[in-house]
């Protein structure tokens, strides 16, 4: 079985991403606090307001974090690596693909242990397909092929090295 195809991607700050996360935010702080608002039966006027006071305030706090910061993903048919602007040398480890919608991906950059000690917890990355077109059909491919080592294990085939 032939390893997919090298693949190198430059990756930016993704602001439909980060609009997404902030509503998302500000859903997650609005719909407890309309909820209680309404248990305690006070004024619709009061309820509604303090709802949007908890929305602004979840939907600010994504925005006003720190942007993603440029980096850029690799596949070299043995490994992925993440190199993230201002580290020395790149965090090599396993790409889990989360979620698969399609013409959208979340990816987990999981570190090997002689990766990077900051990437301990590991990368999160959202990848569109309108951002990587040129690319998008060979990260797929990456992505869903059995690893190189788990190859040989699952056919039976000795290891040769």
């Amino acid at each position: 079985m032939r390893t997919a195809p090298a693949v190198h991607l430059t990756l930016e700050a993704d602001t439909p991403w980060r609009v997404g996360l902030c509503l998302l935010g500000a859903a997650a702080a609005a719909v407890p606090v309309l909820g209680l608002a309404l248990r305690l039966e006070l004024a619709p006027a009061w309820a509604f307001g303090a709802a949007a006071a908890a929305a602004l305030a979840g939907g600010a706090w994504p925005w006003r974090r720190r942007a993603p910061q440029a980096a850029a993903l690799a596949w070299d048919g043995a490994q992925w690596q993440l190199w993230l602007r201002g580290q020395a040398r790149p965090c090599a480890g396993r790409a889990q693909l989360m979620i698969d919608l399609g013409p959208w991906l979340l990816l987990r950059l999981c570190p090997t242990p002689s990766g990077a000690p900051r990437a301990a917890r590991g990368h999160w990355l959202a990848l569109s397909r309108s951002r990587h077109a040129a690319h998008w059909h060979a990260l797929r491919c990456a992505l869903h092929a059995r690893p190189p080592a788990a190859e040989g294990a699952a056919t039976g085939a000795p290891r040769q090295g």
